[in-house]
């Protein structure tokens, strides 16, 4: 009962409970670019929460969004993080190096990773390098639906929710983002790619990068009740030390190295 946050370091896993749901942030996994028969998709997500479900990738579809940072390359291409190494693992605060891409076509996202959480609301930090331009997106958890039509969106970049009436996302950009798309899977062939429904949709906080290193910062949210939160008032971005506020959650100071200017 009430919220907790406890990491289990052999696993790499952080356990949350907030709000009734229990998430796990997941910052280990030993999955080969050449030996993806159980799917990356399953364990190579940065979070998973209970009544929400994911999207798996069908044989010949693309490789989901939800729950995830991913790199498209120019030819259309969707890469998430396979094998991950844990750096960091503590209370309300996870963080994991990996890359996004493959040997075969030499394209490749080294990505360090760190989230933080605040209740229900996730604050990620991604740390990139780019060898090739590439489009990187931030995505939520995936609303599950028995028709496209039940999921109703409101708000606009920077900050956006998506909602079936009972659970709803947001995702608000706090920097290095330009960008927020809802991706749906409508399911019509009766081939579901989400687990617990016919239909989807995903929110993406979104940056297109020629190459090069750089940073993407993102909040975002997950309930059970359908509501939309408020969202949070950026203080002050100083390297090192970042403070955020919010109407139900009070200031969030978040203070770490990696945090940049």
């Amino acid at each position: 009962t009430g919220d907790s946050s406890r990491p289990i370091a052999a696993a790499g896993l952080l356990v949350q409970n907030t709000a009734g749901a229990v998430e796990i942030l997941h910052t280990q996994s030993k999955i080969g670019v050449s030996n993806t028969g159980f799917g990356p998709w399953k364990w190579g997500k940065l979070s998973y929460r209970s009544g929400f479900g994911f999207d798996i990738r069908r044989a010949d579809g693309p490789h989901p969004l939800d729950a995830a940072l991913t790199a498209t390359d120019a030819d259309g291409t969707i890469f998430g993080r396979h094998a991950t190494h844990p750096v960091e693992l503590e209370e309300n605060h996870a963080a994991s190096l990996y890359s996004l891409g493959d040997r075969f076509t030499q394209f490749n996202v080294q990505v360090e990773s760190h989230l933080w959480c605040r209740g229900s609301w996730h604050l990620h930090l991604h740390l990139y390098k780019a060898y090739q331009p590439a489009l990187l997106r931030l995505g939520s958890y995936a609303v599950p639906a028995s028709a496209a039509s039940e999921i109703e969106v409101s708000g606009a970049f920077p900050c956006t929710t998506a909602t079936n009436g009972r659970l709803a996302v947001c995702a608000q950009s706090v920097g290095g983002f330009t960008a927020t798309s809802l991706h749906r899977t409508p399911g019509a062939d009766g081939q579901r790619v989400h687990l617990t429904a016919p239909c989807s949709a995903t929110l993406t906080l979104e940056l297109r990068t020629e190459g090069g290193s750089g940073w993407l910062a993102g909040l975002l949210w997950a309930g059970d009740d359908g509501t939309v939160p408020e969202p949070w008032k950026i203080r002050s971005l100083q390297a090192g030390k970042w403070t955020l506020q919010h109407s139900a959650h009070g200031d969030w100071h978040i203070v770490h190295p990696a945090l940049p200017a």
